[in-house]
């Protein structure tokens, strides 16, 4: 079983989906759930869950950014 392996791209969607969803829930939590931020909390979760399972079932070959 190969380790995590994700590219720095994947990586800046991460965080970046990351930090939305957390916005979201700040508003959420601050201002009351209203149609476009709870959308934007769905979205970003689920597209954070979708990076970190497409990290987690990459097959362990070459290193793409090594050139080999």
């Amino acid at each position: 079983m190969g380790g995590m392996r994700i590219t720095k791209l994947d990586l800046f969607l991460l965080c970046t989906n990351l930090t939305g969803f957390g916005a979201a829930m700040a508003l959420l939590a601050i201002r009351g759930p209203s149609g476009p931020i709870v959308l934007l909390a769905i979205g970003s979760s689920l597209m954070a869950v979708a990076k970190i399972g497409k990290a987690l079932t990459r097959s362990p070959g070459p290193d793409p950014e090594s050139g080999g």
